[in-house]
């Protein structure tokens, strides 16, 4: 078998040249803000964003860029050569689908998901925006390339990796597009499973379909969101592969139903208990995490219906998830962010403003340096009232 670069390790080499190339002459100039442009064309979290490869900038920033640094004029034209090489490659890997093969686009997932997987799970801020970045950005260029006729799982499961990307950064919109795309093709593959993997698309239409209901809530069409989740209960498909995706699904209907009006506690209690239950019964990493989850969303829903009871229940639960975070597998900073808003949630209903103004102001600060967009606005939403500028003063 004869040894080659692919297109896609072509573009990893030019892209790490460009960031490394930029990152030596801003050491030497010895900060990055002394590069920006006057006019704000250029800001340093945009430079930060180059040098570790996240971002790569258009041939006229890139000029603009090159004027500043301290390079020598044929240093700064080859610099600008490779940036001006990285988009041609580019564009002509977005127009050449069918030169893919299954192994390249195999191997670009991976490096997409691995990106989606680190930022998720990781407990440093800064470098969780950039990976948020990084997946977004890649995924996108990728999936570009994919012909969905002749790779289609392989155009689905990066469907869903950029959903859940698009979703964390706040683009919601994007994020409803590419699953309902990935969900129009899982339906086509059902006439012909009997010659494509049957456990292979179970998991691609449940998981589909069920970020779609996390996109609905996510655009607050709960009502939407939780019928969608119930008719992807009752499919075959979800049947096949219960034990797995329930916590997913009912964690999910616990959100639809903390947006609902007059939604019976009893059920939330229910969908939480039967989390908590698969949860403990499995061996699988990801459960106690899931199980934290479920214990969020429920909490979300005791909030809406503000009784004594309800309070107590949530400021219970979610104290004592609170207090144990660090002992949870796999607890990322968007799942830190999470909590820590609802179990904020719950002190200020309580009556507690100090506690509860606290607490989200921390959610705040973490879920914007970690680049969580989605999380950010709803935090705005609570700390941009009279009462939240009252208690903080």
């Amino acid at each position: 078998m004869p040894i080659q670069i692919s297109a896609n390790e072509e573009l990893d080499v030019i892209r790490e040249v460009i960031s490394t190339i930029l990152d030596s002459a801003l050491v030497k100039r010895g900060s990055q803000r002394r590069v920006t442009l006057a006019d704000g064309g250029v800001s340093p979290e945009y430079l930060s964003y180059v040098r570790h490869g996240v971002y790569m900038p258009k041939m006229q920033t890139a000029r603009e860029i090159a004027d500043r640094l301290p390079l020598s004029k044929e240093d700064k034209d080859r610099w600008l050569y490779y940036v001006n090489r990285y988009w041609d490659l580019s564009h002509q890997f977005m127009r050449s689908t069918h030169t893919l093969s299954a192994t390249d686009i195999r191997d670009a997932m991976g490096k997409v998901a691995n990106h989606l997987k680190d930022a998720t799970h990781g407990s440093d801020m800064e470098q969780t925006a950039r990976r948020y970045q990084a997946a977004t950005k890649s995924g996108e260029v990728l999936l570009r390339s994919i012909s969905p006729e002749q790779y289609p799982f392989e155009f689905v499961a990066l469907s869903l990796i950029l959903h859940d990307a698009y979703s964390v950064v706040g683009r919601h919109m994007d994020a409803l597009y590419v699953i309902k795309r990935g969900r129009i093709l899982t339906d086509q593959l059902e006439p012909v499973q009997k010659y494509i993997n049957r456990e292979q698309l179970d998991r691609l239409k449940n998981n589909a379909a069920r970020s779609e209901v996390v996109s609905l809530n996510h655009i607050g069409l709960y009502k939407q969101a939780y019928e969608l989740s119930l008719k992807v209960e009752h499919t075959d498909a979800f049947r096949r592969d219960k034990a797995i995706l329930l916590p997913h699904l009912y964690r999910d209907r616990l959100n639809s139903l903390s947006g609902i009006k007059r939604a019976p506690i009893s059920e939330a209690l229910t969908l939480a208990e039967d989390i908590w239950r698969t949860c403990e019964g499995s061996g699988d990493m990801f459960m106690p995490l899931l199980s934290m989850l479920g214990t969020k969303f429920l909490g979300d829903v005791l909030l809406k219906k503000p009784n004594k009871l309800n309070i107590k229940r949530a400021l219970h639960l979610l104290g004592r998830t609170y207090d144990t975070l660090d002992a949870v597998p796999n607890i990322g900073t968007l799942h830190r962010v999470m909590l820590t808003r609802t179990y904020a949630e719950a002190w200020l209903t309580s009556g507690d403003a100090v506690q509860g103004y606290a607490l989200m102001a921390q959610a705040l600060a973490i879920a914007e340096q970690a680049g969580l967009q989605h999380q950010v606005a709803q935090i705005s939403k609570v700390l941009n009232t009279d009462s939240a500028r009252h208690a903080v003063s």
